[in-house]
């Protein structure tokens, strides 16, 4: 390679770093989830207290893990389980879903963060 190649390299990867650093951070921390189940009304949990959830599906009980500000599902009873391997949300505007058993959780707080699918 030559001297104007490693220099294109290395602006690349300078560019590519203050993009990632620019539009990945994560975002403001959550007040509040909104936990949905089927067709009923949002139910809103502060998430600075402790608590484990029962929330009611079609397919029957997931349990919802509140503590230190974030949320997570700890149990539920879908065949694969992704919303329990996803972990915990902790930021505003972060949202799971055991899409089987209709239960969603979103974290909801003052400044609201988009993805790349958002208009």
């Amino acid at each position: 390679m030559k001297p104007g190649d490693w220099l294109v390299v290395v602006l690349a990867a300078l560019l590519i770093g203050a993009l990632y650093a620019h539009f990945w951070t994560p975002g403001a921390p959550a007040a509040y989830a909104l936990i949905h189940a089927g067709d009923d009304a949002a139910r809103q949990v502060a998430l600075d207290e402790h608590r484990h959830l029962h929330v009611e599906g079609p397919l029957g009980t997931s349990q919802v893990e509140v503590r230190d500000g974030r949320a997570r599902f700890t149990a539920s009873p879908c065949n694969d389980r992704f919303c329990v391997h996803y972990g915990w949300l902790d930021h505003a505007g972060e949202v799971i879903a055991c899409v089987p058993n209709r239960v969603v959780v979103q974290l909801v707080g003052p400044e609201r963060d988009f993805d790349a699918i958002n208009f």
